[in-house]
């Protein structure tokens, strides 16, 4: 389907899709809206808990409350789990967004309230890391992404190896696909583009 392009490029919206011409959005728009505003509040009220009964631990607001959009989309519409009989979505998300993955989580009920009050203090297995690992939390994370540039790496070895893996017959990873977040302290890095 053809879409019409602004005649002149100087308007504020020159990307803006007319409203008549955008496309069916396949869930409850609104349903979708006011669960992201609730996951972003879990997670801002996670690390500011964090910090109120340990100043200056520090967490990050601010990544995922600008990101939450594109997460949710992708969780909601895109992102494919191993469930489905499949190899499964393989996501390298930013490790400052964090919070608002752990958030996601805890309305789907897979973290506890205590989980979610131990933010940045993994005591006795009840808490949650700071960034995303595997080796702090193995039976949530897939991947370790928060050291700078190395999500991004990751993700281009990842497809590497799925492709790898497929043309040898070793593993079907046609249907897997990789998701990278990345975020401007990655692409600063040289290994961000590295791969």
């Amino acid at each position: 389907k053809q879409v019409d392009f602004p005649a002149t490029v100087s308007t504020p919206y020159v990307n803006t899709i007319a409203k008549d011409q955008e496309p069916w959005f396949p869930g409850d728009e609104h349903m979708e809206r006011r669960i992201r505003a609730y996951i972003r509040w879990n997670a801002a009220v996670m690390v500011i808990r964090a910090n109120t009964r340990n100043p200056g631990i520090g967490g990050h607001l601010s990544t995922y409350a600008s990101s939450a959009t594109l997460y949710e989309v992708g969780f909601n519409h895109f992102f494919r789990g191993k469930s489905d009989g499949g190899f499964g979505d393989q996501v390298f998300f930013q490790g400052h967004a964090s919070p608002g993955i752990y958030a996601r989580a805890f309305v789907e009920g897979r973290l506890s309230e205590e989980q979610m009050d131990n933010f940045r203090a993994e005591v006795g297995g009840n808490g949650l890391p700071s960034y995303p690992h595997p080796r702090l939390a193995p039976d949530f994370w897939e991947f370790p992404t928060v050291s700078m540039g190395l999500g991004p790496l990751l993700a281009v070895y990842q497809a590497h190896i799925n492709r790898y893996l497929h043309n040898r017959e070793l593993v079907d990873t046609s249907n897997a696909r990789i998701w990278a977040f990345v975020g401007d302290g990655e692409m600063d890095e040289p290994e961000a583009i590295a791969g």
